[in-house]
């Protein structure tokens, strides 16, 4: 297809002339995020082609074209439609222009083919377009924004404040014929997320999601960090009962979309990455749900630094300032246990100790036991969860602990030691952290998920915690004791 060679050439000509005048600081404000082309062709991969003459697609926020220029190969290597109709909305001009030179090197005029362009610079969510397409293709762009700039009939469906992504995937639902498809790439969160519970409900109620495809770098995509972890859905309108599972390289799967949903209430859609995932989620539904969040609570450290004021802070170690409380940070908890120690090696939020006093009293703990976690993960590593037992380890009447942690305890912070190391097992081990992995859509580990996982009971927990000994808790060991109960 010489044509689309034409295409594709002009595309990376007007690409990189455009990115070349783009700083970091304006790529990220923009959301300025252009597809590559393996993951654009990655995103087509299984996309339902309808034959029929004439076909309507469109780009939400087409960007330079990628997403157009690879549906119209997809297409043209299946068959040949007589028409051809695309409409693509970006609020930059440049961009609009740059699309309709990519486009015009598309001259299938030979193969008797029409194709018809229709080419707004405007914001799609506030768009008057009214027409079902065959194909709805986007990589919306990522960005949190207030409630009162959202328009009026897309606010009921997003709890609590919106990201940009979500509200271009509700809009575009609304605009699929009987036979249409929406192919998305965008962050994976509103799969699992607290504030798209009533999204998730209409995707699972009234379309069918028949492709979920994650990765496990974000860099991958762009050559910024993008905190959420990306992924490739189709979603379609007529109803499809399985839908195709991938990761990376891993070999696809075809599994019944309603074993993939944690419950009918919150609609958590697990992404397994392969059938050993698939198997621990039903290893793991025979445990309660409900367990954190009512046995046991899952809280955030109360402690911002930068919202405390300096004289309330020290670097110095507590035990050698008066009305001193230890503050535990992430950098605290290390190789399997809490290394307390000053902080020779960072610039900045060096402070380890804060003042107990009445404008902190608020935000400090009593020393108590509890299982305290890093909240910062990293998919690209073998273990996702990192925590340790504390044990009242410090001397000290009250805690602080930094709003980088989490921490686990009960309804009156009474864990005991044979609970916290049950706890800590369970965590530690690699069967809970693939099942933890198949939900966590983020760079932080999210109260809401944790509450909403099967887990095992107070009973098990102690059981766990007979096993365990008092042995240190090792991944290995933590996985052996686990099988036990799976």
């Amino acid at each position: 297809m010489g044509y689309m060679d034409r295409a594709y050439n002009k595309y990376d000509e007007l690409t990189n002339e455009y990115m070349k005048e783009k700083s970091l600081s304006e790529i990220k404000e923009l959301s300025l995020y252009f597809t590559p082309h393996e993951i654009a062709d990655c995103l087509f991969k299984d996309v339902i082609i309808t034959k029929k003459d004439d076909i309507k697609i469109l780009d939400t926020s087409c960007g330079n074209g990628m997403l157009i220029l690879k549906l119209i190969e997809k297409i043209l290597f299946n068959y040949i439609p007589n028409e051809i109709s695309i409409y693509a909305f970006d609020i930059d001009p440049i961009l609009i222009n740059n699309v309709n030179l990519i486009l015009k090197q598309i001259d299938v005029k030979s193969h008797g083919i029409k194709i018809n362009l229709k080419l707004y610079c405007e914001d799609y969510l506030h768009s008057n377009i009214n027409i079902e397409f065959d194909y709805i293709v986007m990589n919306p762009p990522y960005k949190k924004v207030n409630i009162s700039d959202v328009p009026l009939n897309l606010q009921g469906v997003i709890i609590g404040q919106p990201n940009l992504y979500h509200l271009f995937i509700i809009k575009a639902l609304g605009a699929m014929n009987e036979n249409g498809v929406l192919c998305i790439l965008s962050p994976k969160n509103y799969l699992s997320g607290k504030y798209t519970e009533k999204l998730r409900n209409r995707l699972v109620t009234e379309y069918s999601l028949y492709k979920i495809h994650t990765f496990n770098n974000r860099r991958t995509f762009f050559d910024v960090k993008i905190t959420q972890e990306v992924c490739i859905v189709h979603i379609a309108r007529k109803p499809i009962k399985d839908v195709i599972v991938s990761y990376n390289g891993n070999k696809p799967m075809k599994l019944p979309l309603e074993k993939l949903i944690l419950d009918s209430k919150t609609n958590i859609i697990q992404t397994p990455r392969d059938m050993n995932d698939y198997a621990l989620i039903f290893k793991f539904n025979k445990f309660p749900k409900g367990v954190i969040g009512n046995s046991i609570h899952m809280k955030t450290g109360n402690i911002v630094q930068f919202r405390v004021k300096n004289e309330f802070l020290s670097e110095e170690e507590y035990q050698h300032i008066e009305g001193g409380v230890p503050l535990i940070v992430y950098r605290h908890i290390n190789s399997g246990s809490l290394i307390y120690s000053k902080l020779v090696d960072k610039i900045r939020n060096k402070s380890i100790s804060i003042y107990d006093n009445n404008s902190t009293k608020s935000l400090l703990v009593d020393n108590r036991n509890y299982v305290i976690l890093r909240k910062n993960t990293d998919k690209k590593y073998d273990k996702l969860i990192s925590c340790i037992p504390y044990i009242k380890y410090l001397k000290t009447d009250k805690l602080g602990i930094d709003n980088g942690l989490a921490y686990l305890t009960n309804y009156d912070d009474s864990l005991t030691e044979l609970e916290v190391r049950g706890i800590q097992c369970i965590l530690m081990s690699k069967q809970f952290d693939d099942y933890y992995r198949m939900v966590n859509s983020s760079h932080t580990l999210n109260v809401y998920e944790f509450e909403n996982l099967h887990f095992p009971d107070m009973h098990t927990i102690r059981m766990i915690g007979m096993d365990l000994g008092k042995n240190d808790v090792t991944i290995r060991l933590a996985t052996k004791i686990m099988d036990n109960y799976l």
